[in-house]
């Protein structure tokens, strides 16, 4: 069964990263122990709040304004007036 509960599911990431009070982490808690797809969601939460990410270099970095810009541009609508534009 799907859980409802949308006040638990958006306290869920902030409750992987320990960073709930301790009241409000009480009752994530307590919900978690009567919830198994909630206990679920914070159990992949957890996993991938622990996991490494590297570190993509500067190449990624100085390269990527640019790759922005042509992606916006590629989306852009174009204006009439671009049609005959070389």
């Amino acid at each position: 069964m799907k859980c409802r509960n949308r006040d638990i599911k958006e306290l869920l990431p902030a409750y992987a990263e320990q960073g709930l009070a301790p009241s409000v982490r009480l009752r994530v808690e307590e919900h978690l122990a009567s919830c198994a797809d909630c206990a679920g969601e914070a159990a992949l939460l957890s996993v991938m709040t622990n996991e490494p990410v590297p570190d993509p270099g500067d190449a990624f970095w100085d390269e990527m304004p640019e790759t922005v810009y042509r992606a916006v541009r590629a989306e852009a609508p174009k204006s009439p007036l671009d049609e005959g534009a070389p």
